[in-house]
């Protein structure tokens, strides 16, 4: 039962170590994030596959903890798609700071990547972040996350060159209107 696992696990009378050891005989699964107030164990129930894997969990734990290793475990394993659209509209900081995290990441999945970075509301009027791998990059022109503008252009130019049939592509008019 749920209610005495998180019981246990905010228990603050027991140590951060029962808890793990507890986690590791655990399976009941857990829903939401932010009814576990010890922080410690919460890396081991994403590793262990006890949390739900949810948008409200991982914006929760990236909230707190940041971009994590464990995180991005955490959402490489998400059996469903990440779906930010519509939800959070409170949370715009957080959602713009995880946004900026994800384009950087090298470690996401590629189907996560573009889960992420084409929905959570965002995309680039100027675009100027190095050492993008390349499909990463494809996906981010296709969602039209970078967008056309000179100083962009000029920039794809410099440093994705390989991508730039697609860049071209994805916004001809927008590139004519500038030629």
């Amino acid at each position: 039962d749920s209610d005495a696992v998180l019981a246990i696990l905010n228990d603050r009378t027991l140590s951060e170590e029962t808890k793990c050891n507890y986690i590791w005989k655990l399976a009941t699964s857990l829903e939401k994030l932010e009814d576990i107030q010890c922080e410690v164990v919460w890396d081991k129930l994403m590793e262990k596959g006890l949390l739900l894997q949810s948008e409200d969990n991982l914006l929760y734990y990236y909230e707190r903890k940041g971009f994590t290793n464990q995180l991005v475990t955490y959402v490489n394993a998400f059996r469903h798609a990440v779906d930010f659209r519509g939800k959070f509209q409170e949370k715009n900081e957080v959602k713009s700071s995880l946004f900026d995290k994800v384009i950087k990441s090298s470690t996401l999945k590629l189907d996560k990547y573009e889960q992420l970075s084409s929905t959570l509301g965002y995309y680039y009027t100027s675009f100027a972040i190095q050492d993008i791998e390349y499909d990463r990059m494809e996906i981010l022109i296709k969602n039209r996350i970078v967008r056309m503008n000179e100083a962009t252009l000029q920039f794809m130019r410099e440093n994705y060159k390989e991508n730039m049939t697609t860049y071209l592509a994805a916004d001809m008019e927008g590139y004519l209107a500038i030629m």
